[in-house]
């Protein structure tokens, strides 16, 4: 009986480990969330500011957020994806991505020439980059309720397996040991 707890606690162990890796990929996904709202900060900074050196150390730091970004999201595709939707999800972030891209240089051009036509429309319109980059929140936030769906199922079943295990060893050894006398 002693040795068939044992057994079924190792499988409990094995089942949480799985488990608790589900929580690596919510603080990347955590992560991803947070630099593309700093992305979003930073568009603002540089819509809001004046003096053209200060757009130039924004353009750096909108640059350092993107490629962070990209970074992590590859990082996220290559070590934390739980299943094929969580895939899906990760590539069409990297289609976003291209999107802030390549949406970039017109919303950079409006704000250096001080046009907020142009740059607060590219932030606020549903078709620039503010857009794209509320796109890649809305992404990362639904991967984030993926995850901690699926670690939440791994757990209920993590806990049925465990239970049904132990209570049919230890149901299997009663009946041995009774068998027995």
């Amino acid at each position: 009986v002693i040795v068939a707890v044992m057994v079924a606690g190792g499988f409990q162990s094995r089942f949480q480990y799985v488990q608790e890796n589900t929580v690596a990929s919510l603080l990347d996904l955590g992560k991803l969330v947070d630099g593309s709202n700093s992305l979003i900060i930073w568009l603002y900074r540089h819509q809001s500011a004046t003096d053209p050196r200060r757009q130039a150390e924004v353009e750096k730091k909108i640059d350092e957020a993107i490629s962070n970004i990209k970074s992590l999201n590859n990082y996220y595709l290559n070590n934390d994806i739980s299943n094929e939707e969580d895939r899906q999800l990760t590539e069409r972030a990297f289609s976003t991505i291209k999107q802030v891209e390549s949406s970039l240089p017109e919303f950079l051009a409006g704000s250096r020439a001080q046009n907020d036509a142009i740059a607060l429309g590219a932030l606020q319109s549903n078709n620039g980059i503010g857009e794209a980059a509320r796109q890649l929140i809305a992404g990362y936030q639904k991967q984030l309720k993926l995850n901690v769906d699926i670690g939440s199922t791994l757990r209920q079943e993590n806990d049925r397996t465990y239970q049904v295990t132990v209570w049919s060893l230890i149901g299997g050894s009663a009946l041995a040991i009774a068998s027995d006398m």
